[in-house]
């Protein structure tokens, strides 16, 4: 993997993260508004914390918050898969999945590169 390669990969799951926490923002606030989205509610605003949070960290390289966050999305899908047993949310749910995984891969090997650059002697310029 190329280190521009690496940076897409770790742009798509940021942006991924911050299409997940506007959907969980929106789900958790319509109760305000008499509606509700697969039981989603007000105490669901954690959820776009902790999710906003992780996009964040993504967005800054990190190799934990990608992790973390791919962690957090597949075990949540599946809950809210089991419990509503709809193909649309499975479908969805692992083009997420899958661009966080990216992610992680693109973290890790942005790392490994930004390591690996970091301990070559400077080049000087003619």
């Amino acid at each position: 993997m190329t280190l521009p390669q690496a940076k897409a990969r770790i742009r798509n799951a940021w942006l991924a993260g911050i299409a997940t926490a506007l959907m969980t923002l929106f789900a958790s606030v319509l109760p305000l508004f008499g509606a509700s989205v697969d039981g989603f509610n007000l105490w669901n605003l954690t959820d776009f914390v902790l999710i906003a949070g992780l996009t964040v960290g993504i967005a800054m390289k990190s190799r934990a918050c990608a992790l973390i966050m791919l962690a957090y999305f597949v075990v949540s899908k599946a809950l809210l898969v089991a419990r509503t047993a709809e193909a649309a949310d499975a479908v969805l749910g692992a083009i997420f999945a899958y661009l966080y995984f990216e992610g992680v891969r693109g973290t890790f090997a942005w790392r490994r590169m930004a390591r690996a650059g970091s301990a070559q002697p400077p080049v000087l310029a003619p």
